[in-house]
């Protein structure tokens, strides 16, 4: 069934950027709203819905821009809400900003969530499958080098993550994380566990 929160709750902290400080509160919303956000600082609080056709990767973040109305950085966030399992929350922003927190984790976000309770909601859950095999691929240049990044996607019977960072001349050791996600539990153990995980658990879902 689709879930949501039943209680207001929010999360503080500095924009990406380290200039802004910003503030999300999270609201209840009904069966089949999915995740909207709503900037609060602009005066007709124009709404901007969580659609792959709003989605914008720059300055190694992703944002949502629609009709220029932007919403920066929104990876950390959408990961806690997608972890746990929510379909239907109203993310009310007083910048354009999601804040940084956790270390750029989505630790605080997910225990912000826990204490707002998320209920189930008497409608079926829609659901999105990999049917075959699905592969992207991307490259930028920083500092005059070029970078590589390819997304994979594979049919299976569980949702199942790998990644691997690796960077020419080794300016990060290369990290690697394999882990299967069955339920909320897991996800929210793995915000508890060191190492380059955190980083995974950060970029599960742009959303469906």
């Amino acid at each position: 069934m689709q879930k949501t929160i039943k209680y207001a709750t929010r999360c503080a902290g500095i924009a990406i950027t380290g200039q802004t400080y910003t503030t999300v509160t999270f609201q209840p919303a009904p069966p089949d709203t999915g995740i909207v956000f709503v900037r609060e600082d602009l005066a007709w609080r124009p709404e901007v819905r969580c659609r792959p056709e709003y989605a914008c990767t720059d300055s190694r973040w992703t944002s949502l821009v629609k009709n220029d109305i932007r919403i920066e950085h929104t990876e950390h966030l959408l990961a806690a809400i997608a972890g746990l399992g929510l379909d239907n929350i109203r993310i009310h922003l007083d910048s354009p900003y999601i804040p940084v927190v956790s270390s750029f984790s989505s630790r605080d976000f997910v225990e912000a969530l826990l204490k707002a309770e998320p209920v189930s909601q008497n409608v079926p859950k829609k659901y999105f499958a990999v049917c075959e095999s699905q592969c992207l691929f991307d490259s930028f240049y920083y500092d005059g080098v070029r970078y590589d990044r390819v997304l994979l996607a594979l049919p299976a019977p569980r949702l199942t993550l790998t990644y691997l960072l690796d960077y020419p001349g080794k300016q990060l050791p290369t990290q690697l994380a394999h882990f299967v996600l069955d339920d909320s539990h897991e996800f929210i153990s793995g915000l508890r566990r060191p190492g380059p995980i955190l980083w995974i658990m950060s970029m599960t879902r742009l959303s469906n």
